[in-house]
Formats: C-alpha cells, structure tokens, sequence
C-alpha cells in the first residue's frame, strides 16, 4: 500500500502473487493470501494496523476488508484519522511478521 510515508516504488501486482504462492506452498496451507497493490486513500474500508487501535474483532473481518501493514515510522496522523484503527496486540512487530500475524489473527479468531 501506497502511504504518505511510503519509500521506493510498490511491487507490480505478479510479484506481489508470487510471494502469496510461495506462502502457502511453504505453509502447505489451505487458502490464498490476497496482495493488491494501492493507494491507501483508495481503500474506503481499509482497517490500519496500529498499536493504540481496538482490539482484532472476533471472528476477523468481512472478505471485502482490508487491513493494512506499515509502513515504517508509522501512520500519519491524516491517514489515522481518514481509517479504523486495529491493534495486533504487543509487542509491536516488524513489518513483515505483523502482515503474518495480521493473517493468522484474521483466520484464526
């Protein structure tokens, strides 16, 4: 996702279905992370993942929700302001484990 914050340039969308392919043939798991590549102000329900957000809904999000991972240095408080807030619970992670256990949360709750 594209943020006020953002450095460098997005993965083209095969690259991005690539890494989902070898998650789940790593995890021998059963459904299909989806990636997309946006902007995050064309995400209406975009759900961000923050550390002073509400705690992960039981029974995780509707198939047309998103929630987004980073970036680093965090959120602005512009793009807080304009989304949900969710918490993934402490400590706070790393970009590449809280998009992990982003999934697992989701699926698992």
């Amino acid at each position: 996702i594209e943020t006020e914050r953002s450095t460098g340039s997005p993965p083209r969308s095969e690259k991005a279905h690539s890494w989902s392919i070898a998650a789940l043939e790593q995890s021998l798991g059963v459904w299909l992370p989806e990636i997309e590549v946006a902007k995050l102000d064309e995400l209406e329900s975009a759900w961000l993942a923050d550390e002073g957000g509400d705690p992960w809904p039981r029974g995780g999000f509707d198939s047309h929700e998103v929630v987004a991972i980073g970036p680093e240095g965090g959120w602005t408080d512009r793009e807080k302001a304009s989304h949900n807030l969710v918490s993934l619970g402490e400590p706070v992670f790393r970009i590449e484990t809280a998009a992990v256990v982003a999934a697992v949360l989701d699926h698992h709750l």
